[in-house]
C-alpha cells in the first residue's frame, strides 16, 4: 500500500467519522427544549396555565428525513449557482480543454459547502448554530478534495455531500 493511498483512506474515514460529532443544528435545539419544558412544568405546578404551551410544541427539533431533505434542496440549488457562477467568473474563451467544466466543478463545490448547511439550517426552522455548521462543511469539503486528489480517484469526492448533510 502506498503513502498516498494511506492517506486517502485516513481522510475517507475521516470524512465518515467527522459528521458524528460535528450535530451544530442540534445543539441548541435541545437545550431550548429543556428550558421550555423547565417553564412549563414550574408554570403547571404552581396552578397556573401554562402560556408557553404552544411555542413548546413549535420548538421540537425536526426528524432526520426532513434535514436531510433540505441539505439536498440546498445542495442542488448550491451546486447550479454556484457552478454557473463558475463559468461566468473564469476567462474560459481560449478554446483550450476543459477550462469551463473546471471552473463550473469549483464553484460547484463552493456553492454545495454553504448552501447545504444553509437548506438544513431552514428545515430546522433556523434553530441551532449556522456558522458551526458552515465551518464544518467547510472543512470537509477541503479534506474530500485534498484526498481525491492526493488517490487521484475522483468517486470520494461523492462522500463530501454525504457528509456534509450528515454533519449539518
Amino acid at each position: 500500500m502506498t503513502t498516498a493511498s494511506r492517506i486517502s483512506l485516513w481522510v475517507l474515514g475521516a470524512l465518515i467519522l467527522l459528521p458524528t460529532g460535528v450535530q451544530a443544528q442540534r445543539i441548541s435545539t435541545w437545550a431550548g427544549t429543556a428550558n421550555l419544558a423547565k417553564r412549563i412544568w414550574l408554570e403547571s405546578s404552581l396552578g397556573e396555565t401554562p402560556a408557553i404551551m404552544p411555542q413548546a410544541m413549535a420548538t421540537r427539533p425536526r426528524d432526520g428525513g426532513t434535514l436531510a431533505f433540505g441539505g439536498l434542496v440546498g445542495g442542488v440549488l448550491g451546486a447550479f449557482a454556484g457552478g454557473l457562477s463558475g463559468v461566468a467568473v473564469c476567462d474560459c474563451n481560449s478554446g483550450e480543454g476543459y477550462d469551463a467544466l473546471e471552473a463550473f466543478f469549483w464553484g460547484a463545490a463552493v456553492g454545495t459547502a454553504i448552501t447545504i448547511p444553509l437548506g438544513v439550517h431552514l428545515a430546522n426552522r433556523s434553530d441551532g448554530n449556522y456558522g458551526i455548521s458552515l465551518a464544518a462543511s467547510a472543512g470537509i469539503s477541503a479534506l474530500g478534495l485534498a484526498a481525491a486528489f492526493v488517490a487521484d480517484e475522483a468517486a470520494i469526492v461523492l462522500l463530501v455531500p454525504i457528509s456534509q448533510i450528515v454533519s449539518s
